[in-house]
């Protein structure tokens, strides 16, 4: 699916599929929400699960389909603000407990003492006329042997 430029048209065919997404995971995401309070969350695909996957498919949904993953993030808060706060509580502190139990604090703390540099695992960032050349395999030989190269579609 083609990435379009912030304020490009997104009426072709291919824009079709994220906006029914973006529509309809607008409206269910909030129910899903509400079902998972109370829900113990250590049994694989509860409804903790299966309301944080909606809103994973949301952002992403709104992020192709307005450019911009920002625009994604404010379809998150949307869908968020729009639940009673038990619920919001709830998948507050689902998001927290997934953070813990997979080493946020640690590789937080790491970064903030300058113990680990993440900088150097970027070696470039390209806009979107230069992703087909990256993806061929292309790099700059000032890129350095870093791994990561960041795509700005605002470039």
């Amino acid at each position: 699916m083609p990435i379009p430029r912030k304020g490009g048209q997104r009426t072709d065919a291919d824009f079709v599929v994220a906006t029914d997404d973006a529509a309809r995971l607008q409206a269910e995401v909030g129910p899903l929400i509400e079902r998972a309070v109370g829900v113990p969350w250590y049994e694989i695909g509860n409804d903790c699960d299966v309301a944080a996957l909606a809103l994973c498919r949301l952002r992403r949904s709104s992020s192709g389909l307005r450019g911009a993953t920002s625009q994604g993030d404010a379809a998150v808060r949307d869908a968020l603000a729009s639940v009673p706060p038990e619920a919001l509580v709830w998948m507050a502190s689902r998001a927290i407990s997934y953070m813990d139990e997979n080493g946020f604090p640690e590789a937080i703390e790491r970064y903030a003492s300058g113990s680990v540099d993440p900088r150097p695992l970027v070696a470039a960032t390209v806009g979107l006329d230069e992703v087909s050349a990256v993806l061929a395999g292309r790099r700059d030989a000032a890129w350095g042997n870093a791994p990561k190269i960041l795509v700005d579609p605002h470039r």
